[in-house]
C-alpha cells in the first residue's frame, strides 16, 4: 500500500498466530514503530491497540513507539 510501511502493512494485515514474531523481526531490521499511515495519520500502535492486540501492544511501547502520538482525529492510543 502507498504510504504505508512494512511494519504497518502486517499489522493491518492481521498476520496471524506469528504476528508478535513477525513484528519483533521487522523492528530488530529497523522498522519504524511510529511511522504512520499517510491518510489517517494511525502508527501500528493506535491500529493495535484499536484491534485489542495487547502483545502487539506491549510489544511496540517497549520499542519506543510514542504513546501519546494522535491521529488526525486526534485519537491517542493510550
Amino acid at each position: 500500500k502507498k504510504g504505508v510501511s512494512v511494519l504497518l502493512a502486517s499489522v493491518l494485515r492481521g498476520v496471524g498466530r506469528d504476528s508478535e514474531v513477525i513484528f519483533r523481526h521487522l523492528l530488530q531490521r529497523g522498522a519504524r514503530v511510529d511511522q504512520a499511515e499517510q491518510r489517517t495519520g494511525r502508527t501500528s500502535l493506535i491500529w493495535t491497540v484499536q484491534m485489542r492486540r495487547l502483545d502487539a501492544v506491549v510489544l511496540f511501547v517497549g520499542a519506543g513507539a510514542d504513546v501519546t502520538r494522535a491521529d488526525r482525529h486526534g485519537f491517542q492510543p493510550i
